[in-house]
């Protein structure tokens, strides 16, 4: 059973009080949506709400992979009932770690902590050796991690109770997130209506280890951002944002497309999930 077998229903609920989520969505629909042309890869595609807004108004051909046939099935049900796409979304079914694609994309994205599931350097290798294989000569890859460290711990991290994150008359959707910093692990737990729904460890990592990662691949890092307006990383980021580009020529140009800062203060869920805990 896959982690995200009982998750699926919940997803964007669950995080729908998250500016990261928000974020991550604007800025991957954002560099999707400016192509012309072209066919790119979605790892970890989930409930698809990035990619479905991007063929909405694009003409290209986005593949979405993802391990969870539940999250797929949701992507695929909410593409059906599309009444207007000028692109193609493609699903399949499969792990990120063993991509078998070869010079077939003009661009990929990771989006939204998606590189954390791979727990072991084996598996990251694996994701990072798929990924150059999988892009055309020239083409470009976009993901982002989180940023964590013991000085700049954030408020959801290692409460002593579960934080609200939703809630409406049927449903209340709370979280518990304990970071383990000597190994870089982040213990979460999913609680509906008061009770623990499910529990997944996930890894984040050090910004020389994604480096080392990306260029023992191939790949060439183009940026390296703290936050979705586009600021240079720095200790204190709440996020590592990548843009790399695998050698070669590619008449496909994509210009980053950088946020306001204050999407980070501008819904006002975010309110709820930093002043209300549970009981």
């Amino acid at each position: 059973m896959n982690v995200y077998e009982n998750i699926a229903a919940v997803y964007d609920k669950w995080f729908s009080s998250d500016p990261a989520y928000h974020g991550s969505g604007l800025f991957y629909v954002s560099a999707l949506s400016q192509m012309r042309s072209g066919s790119y890869l979605e790892l970890g595609i989930g409930t698809g709400r990035i990619s479905l807004e991007a063929v909405r108004s694009a003409p290209i051909t986005v593949t979405g992979i993802d391990i969870s046939p539940q999250m797929l099935a949701v992507c695929r049900e909410r593409y059906d009932a599309m009444s207007e796409k000028k692109g193609t979304l493609c699903l399949c079914e499969g792990d990120a770690a063993n991509l078998a694609y070869h010079e077939e994309f003009e661009g990929a994205i990771m989006p939204y902590h998606a590189v954390a599931h791979f727990l072991t350097e084996e598996a990251l290798n694996s994701l990072f050796r798929g990924v150059f294989s999988a892009l055309k000569p020239g083409g470009w890859f976009l993901m982002d991690d989180f940023s964590l460290n013991q000085d700049t711990i954030p408020e959801w991290v290692n409460t002593d109770e579960p934080i609200i994150e939703y809630q409406d008359p049927e449903v209340t959707i709370s979280d518990r997130f304990q970071c383990d910093f000597n190994r870089n692990l982040m213990h979460i737990q999913l609680f509906m209506n008061n009770v623990l729904h499910t529990s997944l460890t996930v890894r984040w990592r050090e910004t020389g280890e994604i480096k080392a990662h990306a260029e023992q691949a191939g790949l060439e890092i183009l940026s390296l951002m703290g936050d979705f307006d586009g600021s240079v990383w720095t200790e204190q980021s709440p996020e590592q944002i990548w843009f790399f580009r695998k050698p070669g020529n590619s008449g496909n140009v994509i210009q980053l497309p950088l946020l306001d800062v204050k999407y980070r203060t501008a819904s006002p869920v975010q309110v709820l999930r930093s002043k209300t805990s549970l009981s």
